[in-house]
């Protein structure tokens, strides 16, 4: 199985499929397709995007997303066990519990010194807090050093700031199903490269039915969102499968 993999990868190298990576973390904007927009004024509150790897991406220019990750960003060890099962089809260990790790008390900590309220959830990779009590700045200084006091991941912030929003995924990572990642990227350059990305979006629909991405855990403080987020908390939940027990992914 190794060596199949081996030069499955060795087949995208020679036909060049390695030169975008999952993110670049560089000084410009990723080009992403949008498919739906939430009206908010002048320009949209929030749009969903299709980012590098094929999964939708909710972004909002004021309702604040943080992700932590407990294990494949803190350390790199564990991140190399899990690539490694994942390789041999073992299943990945999941994140503590909130209660045993203590995550759960510091965060609420924090919300507490802020005055914030929150909705917690469960990652496959760590956790997601939403800050429901007040909107946020994505591009000011304020918002970013709160992202750091929650301890989110020093990638996702530099990411929020180039992308001049909050950002939560909200279908799964094609790779935690097992599948690839999109034969092609946007923006397509034909339309036999848009033919071969709509075959392989068809597959990963198929396959995203059966996990959610994220799983609500509880709400931290008043659980009355600030005007004009509940809908985006809404879809927010229904896309992530937030009220479901299905696999995290």
């Amino acid at each position: 199985m190794a060596l199949q993999t081996a030069m499955r990868v060795a087949a995208m190298v020679a036909d060049g499929r390695t030169k975008v990576q999952r993110y670049q973390y560089g000084d410009r904007p990723i080009p992403e397709p949008v498919i739906k927009e939430f009206a908010g004024g002048p320009a949209p509150r929030a749009v969903v995007t299709r980012n590098v790897y094929g999964a939708l991406v909710l972004n909002s220019s004021d309702l604040m997303f943080i992700d932590i990750d407990t294990d494949e960003t803190s350390n790199p060890t564990t991140s190399l066990v899990t690539a490694l099962m994942s390789l041999f089809g073992k299943k990945r260990p999941s994140p503590q519990t909130p209660v045993a790790s203590g995550i759960d008390d510091a965060i609420a900590r924090v919300a507490a010194i802020n005055a914030l309220s929150l909705r917690l959830y469960e990652t496959a990779g760590g956790y997601r807090a939403i800050v429901t009590s007040a909107p946020q700045a994505a591009t000011s200084e304020a918002a970013l050093s709160l992202l750091r006091e929650f301890g989110a991941d020093p990638l996702y912030i530099h990411l929020c700031k180039q992308q001049e929003s909050f950002r939560a995924r909200l279908t799964p990572k094609p790779w935690r199903m097992k599948m690839w990642e999109p034969p092609v990227t946007y923006p397509f350059q034909t339309p036999a490269e848009q033919q071969r990305f709509d075959r392989w979006q068809d597959e990963y629909a198929t396959a995203s039915a059966r996990f959610a991405t994220c799983r609500f855990i509880r709400a931290i403080g008043d659980d009355h969102a600030a005007a004009g987020f509940q809908e985006l908390i809404d879809f927010h939940d229904e896309q992530t499968k937030a009220d479901s027990s299905l696999p995290l992914a």
